[in-house]
């Protein structure tokens, strides 16, 4: 039987698979699309934005300035964005917050890619938001579910509020960036935990923001920041991590520019669905099961009911939040912890959904570096020996069954041909 060596990126190395010609379907990677944006920092244009804004009399004309940045979860290009902008900070008067929303707190080690050269200008000044410490927050009205929504403290000594963000295509957000700089990357546990809940409606999508109510929900608190001036500067990466377009100016608009850009770079053509697809989770967002879930979740746009999916991540870091694995391997039914869901969300439980609407007609088969036993109460297959794992899925699905590839499945989306 004549097969086909195919490499599969993986912790920073390579899993060679031998897959039998007569199985093999598409190797979805994206190729690199010419960049119309400047390489150099130095050439980012910043006296016009969307509506004429300026960025540098934004910044003249403030009295205090919390600039919001992105934690390690995101590939946003902050060092890069602040070095362009740098003569235009009025840095005596400027403050710093990671928004991390619900994630850990970024490290020293995360601190220095975050920041670069400007690192010892800013570190003192840096404040490491906690979702969870109540009292470092103060509240701003009701979200539009009727949730008390507070911000962190860092907001209310300020008076002009610059968000730096990327956007890219988001499993349930439809897109990362902009909004989501203040709702969830400032804001407190609770709120968040409320808008999470609504990534279980089957209108909250990759790349899909009218009629999402995640979004909605998000853009809504936006009008609940009207004491504030805000700029937003919103980046749009290449598929070879160059910068591929920035909008900026105001928060909304922004991200609806950036949005139609990165649909251009992110949407990934398929021509039909596959009985079995490895999925390859790609830095950051192979840190841990967690953000490995979205790769999951993109993946199984082509994935064919009754099929295999086979996920490769190395989750370093572990789980990560916790609350979704911890009732997934709680021993209930699947159909006591479906109502479970329906009657007690909790932050993560989200996730917990998307698992339970694959398990419904398809395995999940997972290489990591997690403990077999760990994936194992979570109704996943550890994948050890990677070529034996294939050739046991295809005996499983059959002697025509299709394999496809989708590399960088945490960001790219793919699309089936109409």
């Amino acid at each position: 039987m004549k097969r086909t060596v195919v490499e599969i990126p993986y912790n920073k190395g390579k899993i060679t698979l031998k897959i039998p010609e007569k199985n093999l379907g598409e190797l979805l990677k994206a190729e690199p699309i010419p960049s119309p944006f400047p390489r150099d920092p130095a050439d980012w244009g910043w006296e016009h934005g969307t509506e004429g804004a300026s960025l540098p009399d934004f910044l003249a004309s403030a009295d205090d300035v919390l600039i919001i940045v992105n934690d390690h979860a995101r590939p946003t290009p902050t060092a890069d964005i602040l070095e362009s902008i740098e003569k235009y900070i009025p840095w005596e008067k400027s403050s710093f917050i990671i928004a991390t929303g619900t994630h850990r707190a970024s490290t020293p080690q995360e601190l220095e890619v975050i920041f670069g050269r400007n690192l010892p200008r800013v570190k003192s000044r840096v404040i490491m938001h906690q979702a969870k410490e109540d009292h470092t927050m103060f509240s701003v009205g009701k979200t539009v579910s009727g949730k008390e929504l507070a911000l962190n403290k860092a907001l209310e000594r300020v008076d002009s509020v610059l968000v730096i963000g990327s956007v890219e295509p988001h499993y349930f957000a439809g897109f990362t960036g902009g909004r989501k700089g203040l709702m969830p990357g400032i804001a407190n546990y609770d709120a968040v935990e409320a808008n999470h809940s609504l990534a279980m409606s089957r209108e909250a999508a990759p790349m899909k923001l009218a009629g999402n109510p995640v979004h909605e929900e998000m853009d809504s608190c936006l009008d609940l920041f009207s004491r504030w001036r805000i700029y937003s500067i919103q980046a749009v990466l290449n598929r070879d991590g160059s910068i591929y377009h920035i909008s900026h100016g105001d928060i909304r608009k922004s991200l609806l520019e950036a949005a139609e850009r990165a649909g251009e770079v992110f949407s990934l053509p398929a021509s039909q669905k596959a009985d079995l697809v490895i999925a390859v989770a790609v830095p950051p967002l192979d840190i841990d099961l967690y953000q490995s879930q979205k790769a999951m979740e993109h993946a199984r746009r082509i994935l064919k009911p009754g099929g295999i999916l086979m996920l490769y991540s190395p989750c370093h870091d572990g789980i990560g939040p916790a609350n979704f694995y911890e009732l997934l391997s709680s021993g209930k039914t699947l159909d006591e912890i479906r109502l479970e869901l329906k009657y007690g969300y909790k932050l993560g439980f989200h996730k917990t959904a998307r698992f339970l609407d694959l398990y419904k007609s398809s395995s999940l088969w997972v290489k990591s570096e997690l403990a077999p036993q760990v994936l194992r109460k979570i109704y996943i297959t550890p994948i050890e020996d990677a070529q034996k794992s294939l050739d046991d899925a295809l005996e499983i699905l059959g002697g025509d069954a299709r394999v496809s590839v989708l590399y960088d499945a945490s960001t790219m989306v793919p699309v089936l041909n109409s």
